[in-house]
């Protein structure tokens, strides 16, 4: 080898090796410190960055730019790969509904907020309208890692939170072969670009069909051969290897990264994947962190600290009741829904690489990446204080609310819920095709005149030969707006007409005069036109933005949000001496009890399907026999016979589920539980015991069953964090799911809507239980 050569790769090899130690031992201190403190260690890493990009750290100063790609190219493979991992298109189709309309509704909340504070910090309208939409994304590593920690992931809150990040992947991969497609066809024409786009999903799509036909022979052979470290090889050299292919194909490598994992993800090693590959991932993971941190512009953050702030906190609130609201009516409950909506507050990494990809390519503003980064590590603070006590935090939420105002939520509530019911009647549908398909049309036209209005005015305003003037863009403007005045008239009367039908059918299913069936009409005709209304004023403020004077049209928002919020309040501060008042209060409680008389309904229907005889039975010990003077674990009973010990009795003493190492003595009656021939059989091995008579127990306890509603507040809890033999004083002994029948369940067995529970336990708690169940 050339001396010169080798002197070259020596120098180049000792500054990638001083690079990666520096950001390594970054990792390291801001791991511990942050862990130390209990916050995101996300946000260490990030600030991390921060600190080694502005050469505070004198060593790291002129890192290597060659050095910083492939530490963020490794870093980014990673982290999307385990993102990919997780990737659950189930999940997507189970909550389906849920997560599209929180999805939506935050999508909304987020958008505006960047159109509106995007010209304030010097953003163009594109800009502006580039930052809100990469507002609207979570971060995924940031959401899964709290309520891991919370061990909440697999409870309702957690279901709903993953649902919804889910489908914002599937967003942000489109986002990706979107720019995939604007990259390759760079120097084409507009028209060529979108063939290009198509190509590109329809490539991405082919690599996965061709990816789930192969991979199953691959993971069978794997599976087979029973090496652990030969499945992590694969699925580290699969990562690569699609990567790879996506570089070679001039696509962004996170989306072959994402590709990769989301391959593995339904396979049956995709949890041993998963455990052996999460120490690579969480190094890498946080070596992208480190490196985005270090593009930030801290001119930018210091020029617009303030902005920073506010936009920080607005991301915060407006992602949590917005997101809230969404879930919330689509029926889902309100508890789970704010405990899903507050863990995703904040925002991470796929608008890091969509940002940095579309600066590359020169399609976002320079100071777009700097400003996400900043937001990005101030939201992701208050997650993980926010989350530890969702439920103390919404209990203290509604505790402090009007008393109006919570009766109205619950009537929204059983009213979304009631409005879903009805969406299986065809009929129903059939009136509501109409106007819902005139209303898209008229809010794509005024959506057009809008956006046709800041396309003129930004032509027109930067020709020479045009005077730029407040003046003239207000007229603009003007315009546009006098020309949406009479779709948004047309908008607003087909709304009318929907709410018409939709409480003439829901009011239907409880009884209702006509006087109260059109008071609640003129109400929420009422609150859709100021909803409606204030949509469109947000999307036209917005689009202005640019061409207003600095702040005003975030000045006219809120002036007409107050505005909103003054009228809405002042007509329902006058409910309690009207009829709306009792109305809701009698329509909450007919809700109730009709949800009740089906719950007994479905729970007579499951057991009558699928019945399960099982039954208690008391065997006294007597002296001299098989079980006199041995542990309960030396009986056998389970193996032996199919029954469980479910109690001991010792004079007037009893024990629920006594310990297997507890010795049994002459006069001790055990309780088990198990059907007729298992009793049978039991007497048998037990030889000379004498069973109690038929029917007669001296043992105060009686199998109850309980249907869980979709609603119930055990529903997603486990039965060891339930741990209702001390809260309750009864005893889960099996669950009944659908066709599914598990028997002895374990403490780790987590409680779903639609369960009926068998439970063992004294009259008057089986009762008491059946009662709070499904409060």
């Amino acid at each position: 080898m050339d001396p010169t050569v080798g002197q070259m790769v020596s120098i180049v090899g000792g500054r990638l090796i001083l690079d990666f130690g520096l950001v390594a031992v970054g990792i390291v201190v801001a791991s511990v410190f942050f862990n130390l403190l209990r916050l995101p260690v996300i946000a260490g890493y990030l600030l991390t960055g921060i600190v080694l990009g502005a050469g505070l750290s004198v060593p790291f100063k002129g890192a290597h730019p060659e050095t910083m790609r492939l530490m963020g190219e490794l870093g980014v493979s990673f982290l999307l790969f385990g993102i990919g991992l997780r990737f659950d298109p189930q999940q997507i189709r189970r909550l389906a509904g849920a997560s599209f309309s929180a999805l939506f509704c935050q999508a909304g909340a987020m958008v505006l907020l960047g159109m509106f504070f995007g010209p304030i910090m010097g953003l163009t309208l594109l800009g502006s309208l580039h930052f809100g939409l990469l507002l609207i994304l979570s971060s995924s590593a940031v959401a899964r890692k709290i309520l891991e920690g919370e061990d909440r992931l697999d409870r309702p809150d957690g279901e709903i939170a993953s649902g919804i990040l889910n489908l914002e992947s599937v967003f942000a991969l489109i986002g990706l072969i979107i720019l995939s497609g604007f990259s390759l066809a760079e120097n084409l024409d507009w028209g060529s670009e979108w063939v290009v786009i198509f190509a590109v999903g329809v490539s991405v799509l082919l690599i996965f069909i061709f990816g789930k036909i192969l991979l199953p022979v691959v993971l069978k052979g794997l599976h087979l051969i029973g090496r652990s470290e030969l499945v992590t090889i694969f699925a580290i050299g699969m990562l690569l290897a699609v990567v790879a292919l996506a570089n070679f194909k001039e696509f962004p490598i996170a989306l072959g990264a994402f590709l990769a994992g989301a391959l593995l993800s339904q396979s049956e090693l995709a949890e041993v994947i998963d455990r052996n590959t999460a120490s690579l991932r969480g190094f890498f993971g946080a070596l992208f962190f480190v490196v985005v941190g270090m593009s930030v512009d801290l001119t930018v953050v210091f020029q617009n600290w303030i902005l920073i702030l506010v936009i920080s906190f607005l991301v915060i609130i407006g992602k949590i009741t917005s997101c809230w609201a969404g879930l919330f009516f689509s029926g889902e409950n309100s508890v789970h829904s704010f405990s899903a909506a507050v863990s995703k507050s904040q925002i991470g990494e796929f608008s890091f690489i969509i940002a940095g990809i579309g600066f590359s390519l020169g399609f976002f503003d320079r100071v777009l990446p700097t400003l996400l980064v900043a937001v990005a590590t101030i939201t992701m603070l208050p997650t993980v204080f926010l989350t530890r006590d969702t439920e103390t935090l919404h209990r203290n939420l509604l505790r402090r609310a009007p008393g109006t105002l919570v009766l109205l939520g619950k009537f929204l509530l059983n009213l979304s819920r009631a409005v879903r019911e009805s969406l299986g009647n065809s009929r129903f549908l059939r009136l509501l095709k109409r106007p819902i398909i005139q209303n898209i049309v008229y809010f794509i036209l005024i959506s057009g005149i809008i956006g046709l209005a800041s396309l003129i005015a930004n032509n027109l305003g930067s020709n020479e030969a045009v005077h730029e003037t407040v003046s003239y863009r207000i007229g603009i403007w003007l315009l546009a707006g006098f020309l949406i005045v009479p779709l948004i008239v047309a908008l607003l009367r087909n709304l009318n007409a929907m709410v018409m039908i939709i409480t003439s059918e829901v009011l239907k299913l409880l009884s209702a005069e006509n006087l109260v069936q059109g008071k609640i009409r003129n109400f929420f005709n009422l609150v859709v036109y100021l909803v409606v209304l204030m949509l469109i004023a947000a999307i036209f403020l917005a689009a202005a933005a640019p061409y207003f004077p600095s702040g005003l049209s975030l000045v006219l928002f809120f002036s007409l949000s107050f505005l909103s919020i003054l009228i809405f309040w002042k007509r329902v501060s006058f409910w309690e001496s009207q009829l709306e008042w009792m109305f809701m209060r009698n329509f909450n409680r007919q809700w109730s009890d009709r949800e009740e008389r089906k719950s007994r309904f479905v729970l007579r229907e499951i057991v009558e399907k699928y019945p399960w005889p099982i039954e208690l039975h008391e065997i006294t010990i007597c002296p001299g026999t098989f079980a006199n003077g041995k542990r309960i674990a030396d009986l056998k009973l389970r193996e032996e016979t199919g029954c469980s010990v479910l109690a001991l009795a010792r004079g007037n003493e009893h024990k629920l589920n006594p310990a297997p190492e507890v010795p049994l003595f002459s006069g001790d009656r055990l309780v088990l539980l198990g059907s007729k021939s298992q009793h049978t059989k039991a007497d048998r091995l037990l030889n000379g015991t004498v069973p109690v008579d038929e029917g007669v127990m001296s043992v105060p306890f009686e199998v109850g069953k309980v249907y869980l509603s979709p609603d119930s507040c055990l529903r997603g809890a486990t039965l060891a964090n339930a741990d209702l033999r001390r809260k309750e004083g009864v005893t889960v002994v099996g669950i009944q799911r659908g066709s599914e029948r598990i028997t002895a369940p374990g403490p780790s067995e987590i409680m779903n809507g639609g369960d009926v529970l068998y439970i063992v336990g004294e009259k008057d708690t089986i009762r008491q239980f059946e009662a709070s169940a499904n409060s």
